[in-house]
């Protein structure tokens, strides 16, 4: 992920539902070992809100079903949009008995422009062995790195006009 920076911690995260004691913030405290846990029957909402527009490349999340098992999610989407009341759906996955990372690239509808949202929404409709609750340990959302504008490191000055200007004094 060189070419792309993590940009999960510009944004306000929310749920659905956590159990007491794991909550939200374990989404995002870069130990795996700690993990969200919702409260309650399916879906289950993860949403996250920037406040501006960013340019998206990949979603990052961390499962442990070897620990987990039931918890476990198995199929999930993620919507986008400038609020709640625009989401649309960009991508649907189904999981299988991960350990590890599941990276999901974002693309834009037609395949060529920047993925681009204000608000970001995981959404977990159904976990392995018909589990209720949904265990994640890591979310990660990454937008590219853009490149430096590159200046030339000297102007040709080739007008009098320009050439007079050109020294500061």
């Amino acid at each position: 992920m060189s070419d792309n920076r993590e940009v999960g911690n510009l944004a306000f995260w929310s749920v659905s539902s956590e159990k007491m004691g794991y909550g939200v913030d374990k989404l995002i405290d870069d130990n795996v070992e700690t993990f969200w846990q919702s409260d309650g029957g399916h879906p289950h909402f993860i949403n996250i809100q920037f406040t501006k527009e960013m340019t998206l490349s990949q979603i990052s999340i961390y499962l442990d079903y070897k620990q987990d098992e039931s918890y476990t999610p198995l199929r999930m989407a993620f919507n986008a949009g400038t609020g709640t009341h625009d989401l649309q759906q960009v991508q649907a996955i189904e999981i299988g008995e991960v350990v590890g990372w599941v990276n999901c690239p974002l693309v834009s509808s037609d395949k060529i422009s920047p993925f681009r949202a204000r608000y970001f929404q995981v959404v977990i409709y159904e976990n392995h062995q018909n589990g209720k609750d949904t265990h994640i340990r890591q979310i990660k959302l990454y937008s590219p790195i853009k490149p430096p504008i590159e200046e030339p490191d000297s102007l040709e000055y080739d007008t009098v006009d320009f050439l007079m200007h050109s020294m500061i004094r």
